[in-house]
């Protein structure tokens, strides 16, 4: 069983270095997983400001005032009636 284990071990690093050596790079010119996530961050919070910024542009155009029903409580756009059937 060890042997086994052993033998998986060696593949596992052979292949390892022989997809390195294929790449034509060193570990070191690869970005570290730190510098990975941290761009990943940098783009998710560039990506997030950007749609906030989108979002707040349309709905400053599309603000719409809505009234309670004296019925059922619930809010709807007004001068549309309730779905409740108030104000039909």
């Amino acid at each position: 069983m060890l042997f086994t284990v052993l033998v998986v071990v060696v593949v596992w690093g052979a292949f390892k270095y022989y997809s390195r050596a294929m790449s034509g790079g060193s570990p070191g010119d690869r970005p570290s997983l730190r510098e990975k996530v941290e761009r990943a961050a940098q783009d998710a919070v560039r990506k997030r400001m950007g749609e906030q910024d989108a979002r707040a542009a349309s709905s400053a155009q599309a603000t719409e005032d809505l009234v309670r029903c004296p019925k059922c409580g619930a809010y709807h756009p007004a001068g549309i009636p309730c779905d409740c059937g108030y104000g039909r």
